[in-house]
């Protein structure tokens, strides 16, 4: 364990070894698909459109 931190030290005397956490794809996607029925609901895209993207981002 000691030469593990020593490794750990000598390698990224830099790094604070933080966990870096994202959100997960379908997340992704919900937030996508709110935005863009938000675009589609102010008229800056058309609802078609909107449906499209909703059906080609369900695979």
């Amino acid at each position: 364990m000691k030469k593990q931190k020593s490794l750990r030290r000598n390698i990224c005397p830099q790094q604070k070894w933080q966990k870096i956490f994202s959100i997960t794809t379908k997340a992704g996607v919900e937030k996508y698909l709110t935005q863009r029925q938000k675009d589609a609901d102010a008229g800056l895209i058309a609802s078609g459109q909107h449906t499209t993207i909703k059906t080609h981002l369900q695979n």
